[in-house]
C-alpha cells in the first residue's frame, strides 16, 4: 500500500536522525527540539488534513518558535565573538559548529516524526481498516539495515 511505502522510509529516516542528534549536540537541546513534534503535527494537520486549530495552538507554536531562536542565536552569536576575540577570521574550529549541526539535525527528526503521524492519520482517514504499526516495525528495520551498511563500509 501507498501509505506503508510513505511511512516506512520517513520512520526509518527519523530513527537515524534521532541517533545523530545525540551525537551532535547536548541531550537536552536535542530532546527540546526533537519534542516540538506534536506543534508541526499540527501544523501538517492544518495543511494537510484540514484540522481547526484552536488559538492555543497558535499561541504555542510562537512560543516554541521563540524557544528554538533561544537555543539556535546564542551559540551562533558565541561563535562569531569567539572568532573576532581570537583574531581568527580564517581559521575555524571543525567541531565548533557540531552543536549548530545536532540542532539543526534534532529539528529535522521533529519534524520526521511529525510527517510520520501525518502519514499514518492520513491513511486512517481514507481506510478505516488500515493498521500501519507494520509501517513503523519496517522503518525501524530499514534504518537497522542502513546502520549495519554504513558500520562495515
Amino acid at each position: 500500500r501507498f501509505y506503508y511505502l510513505a511511512a516506512a522510509p520517513v520512520q526509518a529516516a527519523a530513527d537515524i536522525c534521532f541517533t545523530f542528534a545525540f551525537v551532535y549536540t547536548s541531550a537536552a537541546d536535542a530532546l527540546l527540539l526533537i519534542n516540538l513534534n506534536p506543534l508541526w503535527c499540527a501544523v501538517l494537520g492544518r495543511v494537510f488534513l484540514g484540522d481547526m486549530l484552536p488559538r492555543r495552538t497558535y499561541i504555542a507554536l510562537g512560543l516554541a518558535l521563540c524557544c528554538v531562536v533561544i537555543i539556535f542565536v546564542p551559540e551562533v552569536l558565541e561563535r562569531k565573538k569567539q572568532t573576532k576575540e581570537d583574531g581568527t577570521d580564517g581559521e575555524e574550529d571543525p567541531y565548533a559548529d557540531t552543536a549548530v549541526k545536532g540542532n539543526i539535525i534534532s529539528l529535522v527528526t521533529g519534524l520526521l516524526l511529525a510527517v510520520y503521524i501525518a502519514i499514518v492519520r492520513l491513511g486512517g482517514k481514507s481506510d478505516k481498516e488500515i493498521n500501519l504499526v507494520g509501517a513503523a516495525a519496517l522503518g525501524a528495520s530499514l534504518s537497522s539495515i542502513i546502520a549495519v551498511s554504513v558500520e562495515r563500509a
